[in-house]
């Protein structure tokens, strides 16, 4: 079988983390240039920036489903039906941490003032969506492969749980002044800092160093688990799997934009983050899924 990653000719992926290389290459020379011809922040970019990470934080969930269906009638389901649990929780939790005070506010609720049930309805909310998702990959799954499947699972998990740890270690190792921090001063070339020329460690809890590398594009890379979910879905085709590819890359890329645009990120900031993110995935795909590639 020829090999691949993310269920696509591994050549995309190669070519994806060119493209990032390219961008740190382009951002080392121009990325305050290019966040100060860019930089326009605007209602619908804030917006994004919260709720567009959310179809990552589905796929915790959706990798328990995986687990579950590989393990069902074997006897480890008891640890498959765990394994589906940990996922809704992991799931919950990343959506909850993410966009809670936000929903909790679209349902009217007013901390100190208004009744819980309204904050309980933006808990709902979300426990709505995601049940949602995972009665869809139910229906999707095939069970044919249950080994990869198991894989794909466990990946997913691992995947989205990985990039919250290294979005917050990686940030305080960086610690290098954001674009929307440097326009406060009064002269904003004096601290602008080069990705090279981090201070590790320097921005403790101050939001405003920690450009480096952006979190929401490790988060938002983890949509490339979109094409490994088409390939161990019922009528899985290159074809549609590369079809996912690109539906998630036209989405990353939408993405890193969005955080230049809303000055929260250089270019190389943003590249940064999408190659530190594929390539661990692409390790991890490796060693996951690729040895039971052969299994029927």
């Amino acid at each position: 079988m020829k090999e691949n990653l993310f269920g696509v000719s591994k050549k995309w992926t190669y070519g994806l983390m060119a493209l990032c290389v390219l961008g740190i290459v382009i951002g080392s020379f121009y990325d305050y240039q290019i966040s100060e011809a860019l930089a326009n922040r605007t209602d619908i970019g804030s917006w994004f920036a919260w709720y567009g990470q959310t179809a990552s934080y589905m796929f915790p969930a959706i990798g328990g489903v995986c687990i579950y269906k590989g393990l069902k009638g074997d006897r480890y389901e008891s640890a498959g039906r765990a394994g589906m649990i940990v996922g809704f929780i992991a799931s919950l939790l990343f959506c909850n941490d993410q966009g809670a005070t936000e929903i909790r506010a679209a349902f009217g609720y007013v901390p100190g003032e208004s009744s819980p049930l309204l904050s309980l309805a933006g808990l709902l909310f979300w426990i709505a969506i995601i049940l949602v998702c995972m009665f869809v990959a139910w229906k999707v799954l095939d069970e044919r492969n249950r080994k990869k499947l198991i894989m794909a699972g466990l990946m997913m998990i691992t995947v989205t749980a990985l990039s919250f740890w290294l979005k917050d270690w990686l940030k305080l190792v960086g610690s290098r002044p954001r674009y929307k921090y440097l326009i406060t001063l009064d002269d904003p070339h004096a601290a602008f800092r080069n990705w090279w020329e981090m201070i590790p460690y320097l921005a403790g809890k101050e939001d405003g160093l920690m450009s480096w590398p952006s979190g929401h594009m490790l988060k938002a890379s983890v949509l490339l688990m979109l094409p490994v979910l088409s390939d161990v879905s019922k009528k899985s085709s290159p074809k549609r799997n590369l079809v996912c590819w690109f539906i998630a890359i036209a989405y990353i890329m939408l993405f890193a934009y969005n955080r230049i645009h809303m000055t929260n990120h250089f270019l190389s900031d943003v590249s940064w983050g999408t190659l530190i993110q594929i390539s661990v995935m692409t390790l991890l795909y490796r060693a996951m899924i690729i040895p039971a590639e052969d299994e029927v």
